[in-house]
C-alpha cells in the first residue's frame, strides 16, 4: 500500500517539479529507466530521501513513474488514460454495477508490482461518485450529492 501512495503522491506533486533545481538520477536509476521506457520525452527528475520520481511524455502521453533510491528499483507508474482504455473485464465491471453513470474525464492508471488499480470519476443526474477498480474489488471513495 505505501508503494501506491508513493506513485500517487508523485502524480499530485509532479506539477511543482518545474519550481525546484533539476535532479540528476544516479547512473543505474537512469539505466533502469532507460531500459523500463523507450522513447521518451520531456523527461524531468525529482527525488526525496527514498525515491527518484520521474515525469516524461511517451507515445503522447503524460507518465509519472517511481524507483527507489536505496536499488534503483522500478516501483511503478501512473498516467491519465481514457475510459475505452480501460481492461474490457473493468469496462464490463463499470457497465454493469453503474450502468445509470457516465465516466467524467480521464481514468487515472496506477500499475504498481503485479497490480493495477484505476481511480475514476462517475456522474449522473443525482450525484458525483469517485471509484477504484482494482483486481476484483470495486470501491466507492466518495459521494457527492448534486443539488
Amino acid at each position: 500500500m505505501k508503494k501506491i501512495l508513493v506513485i500517487v503522491l508523485a502524480v499530485i506533486f509532479m506539477g511543482t517539479v518545474a519550481a525546484k533545481p533539476a535532479v540528476k538520477p544516479e547512473a543505474r536509476v537512469l539505466s533502469a529507466f532507460q531500459k523500463d521506457f523507450i522513447g521518451t520525452a520531456n523527461v524531468n527528475w525529482s527525488s526525496d530521501n527514498e525515491f527518484y520520481y520521474v515525469s516524461f511524455e511517451m507515445n503522447g502521453e503524460k507518465i509519472h513513474a517511481v524507483y527507489t533510491k536505496e536499488d534503483a528499483s522500478f516501483v511503478g507508474y501512473a498516467n491519465l488514460i481514457r475510459e475505452d482504455h480501460l481492461p474490457s473485464l473493468l469496462r464490463n465491471e463499470l457497465n454493469s454495477h453503474f450502468s445509470n453513470y457516465k465516466v467524467s474525464g480521464r481514468v487515472l492508471e496506477v500499475v504498481y508490482e503485479d497490480s493495477s488499480a484505476y481511480e475514476l470519476v462517475l456522474e449522473n443526474e443525482k450525484e458525483i461518485i469517485r471509484v477504484r477498480l482494482q483486481d476484483d474489488t470495486t470501491t466507492v471513495l466518495s459521494r457527492l450529492k448534486k443539488m
